[in-house]
């Protein structure tokens, strides 16, 4: 059942009921001639990054390309190289800083 928003031009207090149909409403609106339609912001949901969509391979190159290019930043932590070397390299580094 679809929600609509409902204000009482009298008080002006606002809420959200459940109706039928929008033929429904129309009728009760017409009967109640002290409410009306309140519109409000649609709310859109596009997804959840990395369940509903991913990164398609150009960007995780791209990134991987970045983040060779500067090895000590935390973007080469997360998409830089994941070979043994590199990484025993970077913790070395990053126990000597702190």
């Amino acid at each position: 059942m679809p929600l609509y928003g409902i204000k009482d031009c009298k008080s002006g207090s606002a809420q959200e009921d459940f109706w039928g149909s929008y033929d429904d409403l129309q009728e009760f609106l017409k009967n109640n001639t002290h409410l009306e339609q309140a519109f409000s912001a649609l709310t859109i949901v596009s997804g959840i990054a990395g369940v509903t969509h991913k990164n398609d391979s150009g960007f995780n190159d791209m990134m991987s390309r970045v983040a060779a290019a500067n090895p000590w930043t935390p973007m080469a932590n997360k998409h830089g190289s994941k070979d043994i070397k590199t990484v025993k390299t970077r913790d070395v580094i990053n126990k000597y800083r702190q």
